[in-house]
């Protein structure tokens, strides 16, 4: 980095095999520049590191496979189903039980066990939930504007698909959920 990066290098031995990591800072010393071309750094630090571990006799992988993921699909993969996840979720199955109103969607919503509260913005709880989440901070297609809109049939609802990892339980609730909404209430 010519020195004008700040960086670290940690050496772990935590596993069979020592391994470095090496962490650039991405904002220059003086705080004007970005740090630019990443992969081939990338690629002329495993050189360097090559190199240091034949002069010490140390091993070199043979043939490295680039498994390299963009942060974006690392957080994918990282990433739990979230609450809002759920309620996106539970509102779209409300949704294809196609309400006749804003109303019917929101007393289906209490039927599935949500709880409604309106004010300057209309917040739900869910079922096991312990605060209420905002409808606007679910998405646009999830405003009461747009639900308004998809009920009156002036706009087709995409429903967002949730990137996380499900667990059992969310699972369950979901089903359970589903399965309320299916037993008797029709479309509202």
């Amino acid at each position: 980095t010519d020195d004008q990066f700040a960086y670290v290098v940690a050496t772990h031995i935590d596993k069979h095999h020592i391994h470095n990591h090496i962490i650039i800072c991405s904002t220059d010393l003086e705080g004007q520049h970005k740090y630019r071309d990443v992969k081939q750094s990338a690629k002329d630090l495993a050189e360097i590191s090559d190199s240091l571990c034949r002069e010490h006799g140390l091993s070199v992988i043979q043939n490295p496979q680039d498994k390299t993921v963009t942060y974006d699909k690392w957080q994918g993969n990282q990433r739990r189903f979230t609450h809002r996840d759920e309620l996106r979720m539970i509102i779209d199955a409300v949704l294809r039980m196609q309400p006749d109103g804003f109303d019917a969607l929101m007393q289906l919503l209490e039927d599935a066990g949500c709880r409604i509260k309106r004010g300057a913005h209309i917040s739900i709880k869910l079922p096991e939930g312990k605060r209420y989440i905002r409808l606007d901070t679910l998405g646009s297609e999830y405003d009461e504007t747009s639900l308004r809109r998809t009920l009156a049939h002036d706009h087709v609802h995409i429903p967002k698909i949730p990137r996380g990892d499900f667990n059992g339980s969310q699972v369950k609730r979901l089903i359970d959920i589903e399965t309320k909404l299916h037993a008797g209430k029709g479309k509202g």
